[in-house]
């Protein structure tokens, strides 16, 4: 089984545009989001992934785990807080109340997306609202 979070794509440098300006997003305008529930076996992984990444501000939004989810976020230094709510909404919803950059992404605790692509989000998040991205394809990038 693999044990670590696989690329799938390469990241360019990328900016956005705002009043005829280059408006660049960098790293440290993000928070990296991770909502997780009973995720021990693959938390590590995406941790290290987006750090490796040079993310800073990562969230953990765990929703009661009753494995070892959370020891394992506390061993990597992340800030983890406990979920009011139900379900994804819950944690996203929590999760606002803490964040404190001008943007944020929510990544699955489970390697579902490699970190890589998060600045392919860049420009987008410039000048909207909500920006979605899903992968290309099936699950057979989720080793957990």
């Amino acid at each position: 089984m693999d044990t670590s979070c696989e690329p799938t794509s390469s990241v360019q440098e990328l900016v956005g545009y705002g009043d005829n300006e280059l408006i660049p997003i960098t790293r440290d305008d993000v928070t990296v989001v991770i909502p997780t529930l009973n995720e021990e076996e693959a938390i590590s992984h995406v941790l290290e992934d987006v750090k490796n990444h040079g993310y800073k501000n990562i969230l953990v939004v765990d929703g009661d785990s009753f494995d070892n989810t959370v020891n394992q976020v506390k061993k990597h230094g992340v800030e983890i807080i406990r979920q009011r709510g139900k379900g994804k909404t819950g944690a996203i919803e929590t999760a606002l109340e803490h964040v404190s950059t001008p943007y944020f992404v929510l990544m699955d605790g489970d390697c579902t997306y490699g970190a890589e692509d998060i600045e392919r989000l860049f420009p987008l998040m410039v000048n909207s609202q909500l920006v979605i991205g899903s992968r290309s394809s099936g699950r057979e990038n989720i080793t957990y």
